[in-house]
């Protein structure tokens, strides 16, 4: 079960409690933030701002430690419509269709426990040096 979404609002609630503990938010952010994909522009800008926010809160927030991280190409059900829904040629580039094809194929994409391990360790003790960084 996913744990629901945030609004603009309740974050803003959130913020004096985690001063308070010192606590941590960990944005799961992608590969697509830094790298163009045809037809992604709305998905790679909004986890660019993942990692930005990272960096403002960082500086804006000095008792938060905030994190992103791209936990690279997981095993999703993402994953699993890119294969059988993708369009290749048509609003997904061909080369791209193939590369998210032959990764599956060839067994390189990462089991969802492996970044889910180190995201529920940042989110339990992420060092404070740590804020603001992006991750791969």
């Amino acid at each position: 079960m996913r744990p629901p979404e945030l609004t603009g609002f309740q974050i803003k609630e959130i913020i004096p409690h985690l001063r308070a503990s010192g606590g941590s938010v960990i944005f799961v952010s992608s590969g697509a933030s830094n790298t163009g994909y045809t037809a992604w522009g709305a998905y790679g800008s909004s986890k660019a701002a993942f990692n930005s926010l990272a960096q403002h809160l960082a500086v804006e927030e000095p008792y938060i430690t905030a994190v992103a991280v791209s936990p690279g190409r997981v095993d999703t059900e993402m994953q699993r419509e890119l294969r059988e829904k993708g369009d290749p040629g048509l609003a997904m580039a061909e080369k791209d269709y193939e590369s998210f094809h032959s990764a599956f194929e060839q067994g390189k994409l990462n089991k969802p426990e492996w970044p889910g391990n180190v995201i529920a360790r940042l989110s339990l003790g992420a060092k404070p040096e740590l804020s603001g960084k992006y991750f791969k």
